[in-house]
């Protein structure tokens, strides 16, 4: 039965996501248009302008298809569109994908993950957005999602409208529009290096009036030597096609129409202009800031917005005033002209409809001047650097890489972000994503230097001839405005100017604003600094969107964490063009090969194969008792059945080329000797490296497994690049096949990988350490109190194991457990139940069924047939319990639970089929699990390691002392302790002998993998083992002995470092490496700079590996590594 339900909710499933992908046809098209009452040549999207609004669902996919019925080349941009595993749909040419050829078409897909509300698509071949090439989006946001109502109003009438009003919002697209052809206007800006800043008028939704204003009202708003248009006059000697000459128009305004009974309207201001910022105001009415660029924020009661050139402010307006039309006002903060675009907020008993007669401007009552200015000193503009995220959302403590950019100018109209403009012809380029060829000096981030989850710093600074404000937008993924300053900006990193005090003042970690635009003051010498954390691997843009900054090269192409990009599709890369330069030879080798060959049983051996045919194989029983068959046709069937497959794995299989022992290739059951038969199990990894020995680097060990012992091709096995699958039998090893690390296919993993990434970044596990250096103090008090001095032995593994499941049950769940401090002799009862468990995990590769029931059997039974797991059940109902209570919508979190991984990971924006409850358990699971046993084992073997040769311990005691002279002051922080060479050489040599999973963790190739001289065929599997690297000669010579010193070579330790495999590497690189790292820093200091401590009856063979399953075991009947406390270290 529990299988039907699970069958019957997966069927449900996919018919939910199949309809959740939310598909539209656009058509560009040129044609005569007049906007503003002045006619000229533009841009339609399915005949319209602005084009129609693209409606998505928060987790939900959304499709494209884009027919290009131009003469010219053309792409669509996704603008603040988070590029989710389609980097290759962010719609930049040359840089994520060939232009769209005329007569071309294109088909674009994302995922709406993680964000919500209010974006825009446009144009982005040449200045196509700016002649009216764009339109609305809206992501419907998650009905998780905490909205920030309550901090409004407390009426629940209030709260009811709003929520109503999010539902039926308004989007106007805001613009500045000239009588001229943008290309003609860049042109002139070539030659004059005139700004192109004098337009006719400013838009809402392609509406608009020419309001001519008198020389006298023009010149009180702006000052003198302004013509007709409000503009400062042009420069003397250039002649203009339009003469910049003021003739009024009156066509109808856009009308945003209260409906019936619409006490509140939600108004999504999107300015997709390319001159003008622009000052936003409705008459007479006050209004709520709720979100910005798409995500809520705590709300701001205003008069006026301000809106630059590619961001969008959401508004609640309140419809509590007399019935009638009221001004919507869109006027320019530009000081280069004076000019205003006007709308209208209608009411529902004044009019009628939005088609009614509207051309008149109303006389209400303004909150603006004509040049943006306030009238009242007492009405409220908006505060950009107020817009915090709700609900609160701290930025990163640390980062990883820092970018600094200069603005500078390099001629007359030419505009550059540190050294070089980008030059125009890049566009039609081979793109950077796949083309590396194509990189240029305006290209920043290579391979190996700006890593999927690291933490990233941008600084801009205006070069001392600068004077003019840039609104900078970032493609993919939005960043934190931390800083912001005028007087130049001397240093290379945020750290160096925390510093000093006077910088320190400038700048906020508490709750700035997160956007995917940021403004750089006008003023030689101001500085603006970003952070964000690279989640979405791509080739993103970063550049200003004034146009004629952006046309003369200020913009430049970001390579982030492109070492875990999903592979390019060959419709991206073959798409049609028009190749710029020679093309460059394909280096893909490969043609179309089947993954699986005919009668090749790969997921399956005997052992597996008895369990999935065994309804088969009762059937043929049942037929031989019922004597309707044969007993000796049956088993002649079977015998030349299974001959037949032996046969052919020997001598006809694809692998069959590769050397290795016959027994291996025709049967599991050869693995299966050496895993729990031969000197009492565990071990076939060490039979392995003998077979290596014997056979070469390459060695089949299985039917449909090749094993490689050479270092250098570990990288490609274990590729951030190639798109390499888990073995699907082995989603069941860890009893949750729902977690990241038990998820065989690698596209899906990428995705719930994706989620996890923020929260194991080395900026936020930074920000846990006070939390786990508190847990330490605690720690070692215990120590102090219950064995110093007392000639009590001390089991180590027992106390790191409290340690490392207090840490992480903390960070995961949010749960106090206090096990340093309540657990008998340190003895943690989860850590119990995960030993357990991993014995019975260990056989789950050969025995599958193993997983699948212990995964599908109810707690209840489980307690029954396996009484040594009724602790881990406990342990299960209470992470059901946390997951239940956060999914409640009358959840509130507890101080400082809203930054926990559960509660992040379900607000996180994912699709429902991800956030279901078996899912998060799964997870949760998983964290634990995978965090629990590594952690413990590295720190106990390192403990060990350290004091049993006195040469270490005295050396390293000695640097901890100078750093920490007086252990009754406080305890150094974690970024202090990372800084300390000799502790840094001896946690980095703990983590290699303590190898993390020491054996083999296979891979599947989708296509044929090249390892020098051999070609691993798709579909089967092929892997290395963290015991091999770790213990070469030639990457590290005496590979048993524990040398922290090879650590500290400048030559060699570069290259140790890349061989560091314990975590792992690749796609699937252990998510929580940097809480590893700071674990075992900070415990390995406390507790060597604190304790005098002596070894215990305890040798090397309670620490060498002996038997090598999924985790390292030493010697049977090991006690431990063992200690007496002789004293406390002052």
């Amino acid at each position: 039965m529990q299988s039907i339900k699970v069958f019957a909710s997966l069927l449900w499933a996919v018919n939910v996501q199949a309809k959740h992908v939310w598909r539209y046809n656009m058509t560009v098209t040129s044609a005569w248009g007049e906007m503003d009452g002045h006619g000229r040549p533009k841009y339609y999207i399915n005949g319209q302008s602005p084009g129609p609004l693209i409606t998505v669902r928060e987790g939900d996919e959304m499709e494209v298809f884009v027919t290009n019925s131009l003469a010219i080349e053309t792409t669509m941009h996704w603008h603040g569109v988070y590029q989710v595993d389609h980097p290759w749909n962010d719609g930049v040419p040359g840089v994520t994908q060939f232009s769209i050829q005329p007569r071309d078409n294109y088909t674009y897909r994302w995922t709406a993950q993680n964000q919500y509300g209010s974006y825009f698509y446009h144009g982005h071949f040449g200045p196509a957005f700016a002649d009216g090439m764009r339109g609305p989006i809206w992501i419907i946001p998650s009905e998780s999602r905490e909205r920030p109502y309550k901090l409004i109003s407390d009426s629940k009438e209030d709260l009811v409208a709003m929520k109503k009003a999010e539902e039926s919002p308004r989007h106007i697209v805001t613009s500045d529009w000239n009588a001229e052809g943008m290309d003609i206007l860049l042109i002139q800006y070539r030659d004059t290096g005139f700004a192109p800043w004098c337009s006719n008028s400013l838009t809402l939704n392609d509406r608009a009036q020419t309001y001519c204003h008198s020389a006298r009202v023009i010149e009180d708003a702006g000052g003198p030597d302004r013509n007709d248009l409000g503009c400062i006059y042009k420069v003397p000697g250039y002649e203009f096609t339009n003469a910049l000459e003021c003739e009024p128009t009156n066509p109808p305004m856009e009308v945003v129409q209260q409906q019936e009974r619409e006490d509140w309207i939600w108004i999504n201001f999107i300015h997709s202009g390319a001159h003008h910022e622009l000052s936003i105001s409705i008459d007479e009415h006050e209004f709520y800031v709720v979100a910005a660029d798409g995500e809520f924020v705590s709300p701001q009661k205003v008069n006026q917005i301000n809106v630059n050139l590619g961001e969008r402010i959401s508004i609640l307006v309140k419809m509590d005033k007399s019935p009638k039309d009221y001004a919507i006002r869109l006027t320019s903060l530009s000081p280069q002209q004076i000019i205003q675009g006007i709308g209208l907020l209608r009411y529902y008993r004044h009019g009628g409809h939005a088609d009614a007669a509207n051309t008149t401007v109303p006389s209400t009552k303004p909150w603006v001047h004509l040049n943006g200015t306030l009238i009242s000193e007492n009405s409220k503009k908006m505060n950009e650097m107020a817009l915090a995220p709700f609900p609160a959302r701290p930025p990163p403590l640390h980062s990883d890489t820092t970018l600094k950019f200069l603005v500078k100018m390099t001629g007359p109209s030419t505009w550059v972000l540190h050294s070089s403009p980008h030059q125009g012809f890049r566009q039609s380029l081979p793109p950077v994503l796949w083309n590396f060829d194509s990189r240029g000096n305006t290209t920043y981030g290579s391979p190996g230097t700006m890593h999927n989850g690291s933490v990233v710093d941008i600084i801009f600074e205006n070069d001392q001839q600068v004077t003019a404000m840039h609104p900078f937008h970032k493609h993919n993924m939005k960043a934190f405005i931390i800083g912001m300053g005028e007087g130049g900006f001397p240093f290379d990193t945020v750290e160096e100017a925390l510093g000093h005090e006077d910088y320190r003042k400038n700048f906020n970690f508490h709750d700035p604003p997160l956007r995917d635009g940021c403004r750089l003051n006008e003023g030689a010498g101001a500085w603006t600094v970003i952070r964000y954390q690279i989640t979405f691997p791509a080739a993103s843009m970063l550049h200003c969107h004034r146009i004629h900054h952006f046309g003369s090269g200020q913009q430049v192409v970001l390579l982030e964490g492109v070492e875990s990009m999903a592979p390019v599709p060959d419709e991206v890369r073959n798409m049609v063009h028009a190749d710029f330069i020679p093309p460059v030879s394909s280096h893909d080798q490969f043609g179309a090969l089947l993954s699986a060959e005919l009668f090749d049983i790969q997921a399956f051996e005997p052992a597996q194969l008895f369990v999935c045919n065994i309804f088969p194989i009762m059937a043929i029983l049942e037929a031989v008792v019922n004597r309707s068959i044969a007993l000796t046709h049956v088993l002649f069937a079977i015998v030349l059945l299974y001959g037949g497959i032996l046969l052919y794995r020997v001598f006809f299989s694809p692998l069959s080329k590769f050397p290795g022992p016959k027994l291996a290739a025709a049967s599991s059951w050869y693995e299966f000797y050496y895993e729990f038969i031969y000197k009492g199990g565990s071990q076939f990894a060490f039979h392995i490296d003998e077979l290596h020995q014997e056979y070469g680097p390459f060695v089949r060990i299985t039917p449909w497994e090749i094993h490689v012992n050479d270092f250098r091709h570990y990288d490609s096995i274990y590729s951030y690049q190639l798109h390499h699958d888990k073995p699907e039998h082995l989603k069941w090893r860890a009893g949750q096949p729902n977690s990241i690390f038990a998820t065989p296919d690698h596209n899906l993993h990428r995705r719930r990988r994706a989620a996890l990434n923020p929260y194991f970044s080395k900026s936020r596990v930074a920000s846990f350490g006070p939390y786990i250096q508190e847990r330490l103090n605690s720690m070692c008090q215990r120590v102090q109190r219950e064995f110093a001095g007392k000639e009590k032995v001390l089991n180590l593994g027992d106390m790191w194991g409290c340690l490392v499941a207090d840490t992480i049950a903390h960070y995961a769940f949010h749960r106090e457990y206090n096990w340093v401090n309540t657990a008998v002799d340190f003895q943690c009862p989860l850590l119990e139940q995960v030993d357990v468990f991993a014995d019975i995990m260990d056989t789950v590769p050969h025995f599958p069924v193993i997983g699948m029931v212990l995964y599908f059997m109810p707690p209840w039974l489980i307690r029954i047939m396996v009484p040594a797991l009724s602790g881990a059940m406990d342990f299960l109902n209470e992470i059901e319990s946390n997951v239940n209570r956060i999914k409640s919508p009358d959840f509130k979190p507890l101080q400082g639970e809203n930054q926990n991984i559960m509660y992040e990971l379900y607000h996180s924006g994912l699709p429902d089929t991800e956030r279901r409850q078996a899912r998060l358990v799964s997870e949760g699971l998983g964290v634990v699990s995978a965090g629990l046993e590594t952690s413990k084992t590295a720190l106990e073997r390192a403990t060990f390691r350290i004091l049993n040769d006195p040469a270490v311990h005295k050396r390293l005691k000695d640097e901890l002392t100078a750093t920490w002279p007086n252990t009754k002051d406080a305890a150094p922080e974690l970024s202090t302790l990372e800084a300390l060479p000799y502790l840094t050489a001896c946690v980095e040599e703990a983590f290699r002998l303590a190898y993390g999973t020491p054996t083999r963790l296979p891979r599947v190739p989708r296509e044929p993998l090249t390892l020098g001289d051999r070609v691993i065929p798709p579909g089967y599997m092929v892997s290395t083992q963290a015991l091999t690297v770790m213990h070469d000669t030639e990457v590290f010579p005496n590979p048993m002995e524990y040398i922290p010193e090879r650590w500290m070579d400048p030559v060699t330790h570069p290259n140790l470092k890349k061989h560091l495999v314990t975590f792992g590497k690749g796609t699937r690189v252990c998510i929580g490496q940097q809480m590893a790292y700071a674990i075992m820093t900070l415990g390995i200091a406390n507790l060597v700079r604190r304790f005098d401590l002596t070894l215990f009856e305890t040798d090397r063979s309670d620490v060498d590996l002996v038997r090598a399953s999924f985790k390292p075991r030493p010697k049977k009947g090991s006690l431990g590594i063992r200690a007496l406390v002789k004293d406390v270290v002052v």
